[in-house]
């Protein structure tokens, strides 16, 4: 389908021009391009349950499509249990690196399923890798401000410190791959929506932390049992618990952040189908 305002050629069944964000005509039955987590055509401010309920069905709309972006981050850490000890440490920065992509990449892929698109494993991944500079660069800079805090924990500052600055940047992945922000103006960005919602923000985190703790006790229940016979086949069944686990944080920290966005931004989805679909600044292409 191509758009009447800026000619993009999009898919047949498209709700949203994915070069100017316009609204695309219906034609005959309604598209089948929708938001799988609610039931009428645009953003609205949701609750703690809504939240949930939502990852949840992000997650559930296309598991297999988020579990190919999870192996992403283990195939290092598998690696690394076959390679000797003396170069395993190259694998912990590779698994770095393919951790930071895999998240980013869930977190476009969440905006394609909260615009009701088929989620484009390949075109998320190309998306993030592109945009790994201001990825690695903006968690360098939240790792040295929270070992920063850590230090001050010594005078019984740094905790709450930690926690403070946790949750102001936690939202510089979508900041990234959404805005296309740069590396400093992404922990700006995080910090600005954050403000006026900081206590919201940290107790909802705090009810997804308990629900991925208690998902991951159970996924890797398989994992122990195996580890006591064999410590290689136990490691095989960890990286697929783990599989099954990573993708709920960066769908969950997607909505959240869209959330923020819909009460501080007046956001809606043709905004959302505008920015994801933006060239990305960071690269040539």
């Amino acid at each position: 389908m191509t758009c009447s305002h800026c000619g993009q050629v999009n898919p047949a069944d498209a709700r949203f021009c994915v070069g100017c964000g316009a609204p695309l005509a219906t034609r005959g039955e309604p598209s089948a391009y929708r938001p799988v987590d609610r039931e009428d055509h645009d953003l609205q401010p949701r609750n703690l349950d809504q939240l949930i309920s939502g990852t949840i069905a992000v997650y559930r709309s296309d598991p297999r499509s988020f579990w190919v972006l999870a192996i992403v981050p283990q195939i290092p850490a598998l690696i690394s249990i076959f390679t000797p000890v003396v170069i395993a440490w190259l694998f912990v920065l590779v698994g770095f690196v393919a951790y930071l992509v895999a998240f980013a990449a869930t977190v476009h892929a969440t905006g394609q399923r909260t615009l009701g698109q088929s989620i484009d494993v390949g075109r998320s991944l190309s998306l993030a890798w592109s945009r790994i500079v201001p990825l690695i660069l903006a968690a360098l800079m939240v790792v040295l401000a929270l070992g920063g805090s850590a230090i001050l924990a010594v005078i019984l500052v740094g905790i709450p410190l930690c926690f403070y600055l946790l949750v102001n940047w936690f939202f510089i992945v979508p900041a990234i791959m959404v805005e296309n922000t740069a590396p400093r103006a992404a922990l700006s960005r995080s910090s600005s929506l954050v403000r006026d919602w900081w206590w919201q923000t940290f107790g909802n985190g705090i009810v997804f932390v308990i629900l991925i703790v208690l998902m991951t006790i159970v996924v890797n229940i398989p994992s122990i049992l195996l580890s006591i016979a064999n410590s290689s086949a136990g490691s095989i069944a960890a990286s697929i618990a783990s599989i099954v686990i990573f993708p709920v944080i960066p769908i969950a920290a997607t909505l959240v952040y869209l959330d923020l966005r819909v009460r501080k931004d007046d956001y809606t989805l043709g905004d959302l189908a505008l920015e994801i679909g933006r060239r990305n600044p960071w690269s040539n292409t």
